[in-house]
């Protein structure tokens, strides 16, 4: 009797262990679970608020799509679920080549982005970036992004660059560029052949070779400013010395291109040659001058009125002297060149400006 209580005291021992070590093995299990149910949620977080569409897809069936999926291409998880794979990929592709493209990359599945132009369901086309991978079981995982501002972004840039090509292989101006030195590192067809220099000639030379001397001052005055900030920009006109040494003159707008980090990159200058209209500006100098020399010889002055006006636009040096009035107070009133002449020649003088402007009036009126 007594061996077997002991036998029975040895088995209740043995199962309160078993039992035991049966509520661990629970409690291990239901710590996992929790853990498990926690990675989910988290990964179900990360799924719907990852800010790049995702799907996963059968040959038969759009399985599960996260937000921005939804969001961008217009149909929800419920949709889906009404539709095969196939009606969805035509609708997004209706165009039967890029369609054909999707499928080629569906089943060759490279890991690596390719560009597609994608039809949303409200019918707006938007450019999209994709990539996918081949699960074990047959399924595939599509990720994708919409590029469509990117995309315009570039296209932008390709038109400025197309544009600013244009300009400076075909345009009037010359164009150098140039480092922070003034070493060339550009120069258009136009600037070469203000300075006389074969294609490629420029590059590497400073400005400096051939800015004539007189001018060097003050350009490098203007090029410390701008490296430190103080202008944006300068434009000058100053003279350079072509290749076959003859003298010019060019009116010349330059300013620096700074980078991200707000410093000094590189300068940009754009050049016009000014060498005949100095040359004209001269000649109309001395022909003043000549006609000044002349009228004073021959005591003959010259003036010009606008007779709507009657203000006087013109007064020479000689009609100065004639009639008595001070260079250094300007162009005389028409009423005190009038009060200048004599009593019997004002009336009709005055009268005479009087029907000129009368009848400019009337002829401009009605033109």
């Amino acid at each position: 009797m007594a061996n077997v209580r002991n036998v029975s005291a040895e088995r209740i021992r043995a199962l309160e262990a078993e039992n035991e070590e049966l509520r661990r093995k629970l409690a291990a299990l239901q710590n996992a679970d929790e853990r498990l149910q926690q990675q989910k949620n988290l990964l179900q977080t990360i799924f719907d608020h990852l800010p790049l569409m995702v799907n996963v897809a059968s040959e038969g069936q759009i399985e599960i799509v996260n937000r921005a999926w939804e969001r961008t291409l217009g149909w929800t998880a419920e949709d889906l679920a009404a539709e095969d794979t196939e009606s969805i990929i035509e609708a997004l592709y209706p165009d039967p080549r890029e369609r054909e493209r999707v499928h080629s990359f569906i089943r060759e599945g490279k890991a690596e982005w390719t560009d597609f132009s994608t039809r949303t369901r409200h019918g707006r086309t938007i450019e999209t970036t994709w990539t996918n991978v081949h699960l074990e079981d047959g399924r595939w995982v599509g990720i994708g992004q919409d590029i469509t501002r990117r995309k315009r972004a570039e296209q932008a840039l390709r038109d400025n660059e197309e544009r600013f090509r244009a300009i400076y292989e075909h345009g009037r101006m010359g164009i150098a560029v140039g480092d922070l030195e003034g070493r060339l590192l550009f120069a258009n067809p136009v600037f070469e052949k203000i300075l006389g220099y074969e294609q490629g000639e420029l590059i590497g030379r400073s400005f400096r070779e051939f800015t004539f001397d007189g001018d060097l001052c003050q350009e490098d005055l203007y090029v410390r400013e701008m490296l430190e900030g103080k202008r944006d920009h300068y434009e000058i006109e100053k003279r350079y010395h072509r290749k076959d040494g003859a003298v010019i003159w060019v009116v010349l707008s330059a300013t620096v291109v700074r980078g991200s980090d707000r410093k000094p990159a590189f300068g940009l200058a754009m050049i016009q040659d000014a060498t005949e209209r100095k040359r004209s500006e001269e000649e109309l100098c001395r022909a003043q001058a000549y006609l000044a020399e002349a009228e004073r010889l021959s005591h003959i002055g010259t003036w010009a009125v606008n007779v709507i006006t009657h203000q006087i636009i013109f007064w020479s040096d000689e009609h100065y002297r004639i009639f008595g009035f001070d260079p250094e107070h300007g162009l005389p009133p028409l009423s005190a060149v009038l009060d200048r002449w004599h009593p019997d020649d004002a009336a009709a003088q005055a009268a005479f400006y009087d029907a000129v402007a009368q009848n400019a009036t009337i002829g401009s009126n009605s033109g």
